[in-house]
């Protein structure tokens, strides 16, 4: 499984898409924070079985979590609630990652990631979201949504199907 994964994430970082995305994200967190921390496969490969048991009941008990059914569920709502009516809210353990503090500010500006050999071109534009518990966040929400937060939202709609400049865009 290690083996496989870090064959896929090699082939991964050969994708203009992946790679923007990677550094995207290096920019606006910091490379310390989780979500800025670029997949290394020696770090990878040095996890064991119980370090990743120990962590999944850790980060994925359902401590404070809801259950969503949508559809036609009605045959299967009594089953869902049956199965899952035992699964009890723990607390949530430390995972053991300490959450690194985002930096105040992060680099404006253009970042190139040369690709040597790509036909292809990926562009990320954006900013850190602002706190879930700004004002605006439900606005911001609709407005990501209706602009390009599905496949047939404006941005798809324009700059894919009227104009053919991608295969897909996204808000």
């Amino acid at each position: 499984m290690k083996t496989r994964i870090g064959q896929s994430m090699r082939v991964e970082r050969q994708k203009t898409s992946f790679r923007a995305t990677e550094e995207f994200n290096k920019q606006l967190f910091g490379e310390e924070a989780a979500y800025g921390r670029p997949f290394s496969e020696a770090s990878f490969g040095k996890i064991t079985a119980d370090e990743l048991r120990a962590f999944h009941a850790a980060a994925y008990a359902p401590a404070g979590a809801e259950l969503f059914l949508s559809g036609d569920v009605a045959a299967y709502a009594a089953t869902v609630a049956e199965m899952l009516g035992q699964w009890q809210p723990v607390a949530a353990a430390a995972s053991g990652v300490a959450a690194t503090p985002l930096p105040d500010t992060y680099p404006t500006g253009l970042v190139t990631v040369p690709v040597e050999g790509s036909i292809q071109a990926s562009i990320r534009v954006g900013r850190r979201w602002p706190a879930l518990t700004e004002t605006q966040t439900p606005e911001l929400l609709l407005l990501v949504k209706v602009l390009g937060g599905y496949f047939g939202s404006r941005l798809m709609k324009n700059i894919r199907e009227d104009k053919g400049y991608t295969y897909g865009i996204h808000a």
